[in-house]
């Protein structure tokens, strides 16, 4: 980044570039008045591009001293004998040696390839079309299947493709083809071939074509997978008792009739007096449109979902129901009253209500649709847990503490507090003592004292193209504070000239006056 210096800088002494990682980048600008260091002998240690004068060297037309520079391995110093100079400084040249040889040889000798080593482009090369052509022309050779003919007058070279008799291919105005065996084009389900497999002829398959064959279960794949994916509804009826092998049947629907399997679900509820349903996916917390896909209690529902209804400002609407794209119809082991009353029902997901359980209370003798019905949650089959901060013995749930930032004394949880800490509590709650001196409180914030803080001033300049010097007043009572000064657009900081006047007021010199409506930001700390 660029340091911009607004002002003149005097440097008496020695600029240094210090450990030979920096470099002076003039970005460009002139060096005017430059002298190249004069030296009687070749410095120690030097580095590839450093350039001297050689006080030492003589050089034949204009004296003593030379400029050399140093490669990666050694110092050169250009000799300018047996060339041509301009001894008089005139712009012409007035002195010439040797000026027509290269290393004292003429240009036929390097016209002779023997005597270099570079690369010449074809154009160069006077017969090296014709050489090249007459090169390509004796090499080519003819093949089993190719004849070559070369023109050497055109330049031309000519190939003619040989081709056996009755070899399946022939020649035609627009190159080669196959030679038509005769069978007309179409689609067969049998042909005939030649030892080459070109077909000579061609019909469809009869049934004396295919051989007879008895399949057996054996040689069908996928018989057995095919016969298992039939539902036992599909296959014939038992017509003895059924032995399931100790295993138990899964996923039975609630027995509606006296012939009917009873589930554990089916008999758990009567033992307990209640009417458990299918659970639903999710349960109401407010009254809701009974139609149409929707969110409730934060889940997205999808026709098909049992949804618990339990919160219509219509108390008869509440019940279970089905999500449908249109009305909501209430669900089949729920729509009438007597499957009302008693009625249970788990709920899966929710933020508010996910796994809870529900029961209906309502009393017999109602009418479904006309009767309001009313949930109440159900805690009977839960169990008290202990969150985060808790724990449970038993029946008793405690507070953890660490008895470091909290404790419970005379079973009141409390803040623990550190008589050294700082902190103290009264009638009104915690709070941060202070000194009232270098910290304070004010506003309800600890804050420090203003006589303890740095005090900040800021300024802006505002060029006219002819101001150079501007007066800052800070009024900070001192000379003892720091000043910066940055280019607003930018935001670099420049180093014009900065001049403590006085306690209470700085100036700012340019070298050059900032162009009109240039604004420099000037902060004064103290």
């Amino acid at each position: 980044m660029p340091i911009p210096f607004l002002n003149d800088i005097d440097l008496s002494g020695v600029l240094t570039l210090l450990n030979g990682t920096g470099y002076l980048d003039l970005d460009k600008n002139e060096i005017r008045q430059a002298v190249v260091q004069n030296l009687a002998s070749e410095p120690a240690s030097p580095l590839a591009g450093q350039i001297i004068h050689n006080t030492a060297k003589t050089d034949t037309v204009k004296g003593n001293g030379k400029l050399g520079y140093r490669t990666a391995t050694s110092w050169v110093y250009p000799d300018m004998e047996k060339s041509v100079y301009d001894t008089n400084n005139n712009g012409k040249v007035d002195v010439a040696d040797n000026s027509d040889l290269l290393n004292n040889q003429n240009g036929a000798y390097y016209l002779n390839r023997s005597n270099h080593t570079g690369t010449q482009t074809s154009s160069t090369i006077s017969d090296f079309v014709e050489a090249s052509q007459d090169a390509v022309g004796g090499a080519l050779i003819d093949t089993n299947s190719i004849d070559f003919t070369y023109d050497d007058t055109n330049n031309q070279i000519k190939a003619d493709v040989r081709i056996v008799s009755g070899g399946g291919i022939e020649i035609v105005a627009n190159g080669l083809q196959l030679t038509n065996t005769g069978v007309s084009a179409g689609t067969y389900t049998k042909v005939t071939v030649d030892v080459k497999g070109r077909i000579t002829s061609a019909t469809n398959l009869s049934s004396g074509d295919l051989p007879s064959h008895t399949h057996t279960s054996s040689n069908i794949t996928d018989f057995h997978t095919a016969v298992r994916t039939n539902r036992l509804d599909q296959m014939a009826v038992p017509t003895t008792s059924l032995n399931l092998n100790s295993q138990k049947i899964t996923n039975l629907a609630d027995p509606t009739s006296p012939q009917d399997a009873a589930t554990k679900n089916y008999v758990d509820n009567a033992v307990s007096g209640l009417s458990w349903k299918n659970s639903v996916r999710v349960a109401t917390t407010a009254n809701i449109t009974l139609s149409g896909t929707q969110t409730i209690d934060g889940i997205a529902l999808a026709v098909g979902n049992r949804v618990l209804v339990k919160n219509q400002t219509t108390a008869s609407q509440n019940g279970i129901y089905v999500v449908a794209s249109t009305s909501w119809s209430r669900a089949s082991d729920i729509d009438t009253w007597a499957e009302v009353v008693s009625a249970a029902v788990f709920v899966e997901q929710g933020t508010v209500n996910a796994d809870t359980a529900w029961i209906c209370n309502v009393d017999s003798g109602g009418t479904l649709g006309t009767t309001a019905i009313s949930w109440t949650q159900f805690n009977g089959v839960a169990e008290l847990v202990a969150g985060n901060g808790l724990s449970k013995t038993g029946n008793q749930v405690d507070v953890n503490v660490d008895n470091q930032s909290i404790e419970i004394v005379s079973d009141i949880l409390q803040a623990k507090l550190d008589s050294n800490g700082g902190i103290s509590k009264s009638a009104s709650g915690l709070k941060v003592n202070v000194d009232n001196s270098t910290l304070v409180i004010t506003g309800n914030q600890l804050v420090i004292n203003s006589a303890y803080k740095n005090k900040k001033v800021t300024a802006s300049i505002t060029g006219d193209n002819s101001t150079t010097t501007f007066s800052v007043i800070h009024n900070l009572g001192t000379k003892d504070i720091l000043i910066d000064v940055y280019e607003n657009t930018t935001g670099y900081t420049v180093f014009p000239l900065i001049e403590r006047f006085d306690t209470n007021t700085t100036k700012i010199s340019f070298k050059v006056a900032p162009a009109t409506a240039k604004v420099y930001n000037v902060v004064i700390l103290g």
